[in-house]
């Protein structure tokens, strides 16, 4: 949990503090790799996912041949849910797959860029 306090400042100068908020964050019970936002997509898209426990991520995009075009993810990361940008300039309109990989759960997904 986060806790937090909102500071507001009147235009006279003077300044006060909210009661203090705590928010909880909720950790995920699975691996889950969610659809890329938005899809198709031109140029940039999201890619979500979430981790019950800490541990090696590898996120990575490929074309139609299956040749990787972009490793994403190549680290250690927190439980939790994690967001990835992925920019395809440069790359040719068409199907691309993303996928994430987490110890032996292997899990892919599809995607369009279109120009």
């Amino acid at each position: 949990s986060v806790k937090y306090r909102l500071r507001q400042i009147d235009t006279n100068g003077l300044s006060d503090f909210s009661e203090p908020i705590t928010i909880f964050f909720e950790v995920p019970t699975s691996i889950k790799l969610n659809q890329n936002y938005p899809n198709p997509f031109n140029p940039t898209t999201t890619i979500s996912y979430s981790i019950p426990n800490s541990d090696w991520v590898t996120l990575k995009v490929y074309n139609i041949k299956g040749s990787e075009v972009k490793a994403l993810v190549n680290s250690k990361q927190k439980a939790g849910n994690h967001f990835v940008s992925f920019d395809a300039s440069g790359l040719a309109n068409g199907v691309y797959y993303y996928r994430l990989q987490i110890g032996e759960f292997v899990y892919t997904k599809k995607l369009i860029f279109l120009k």
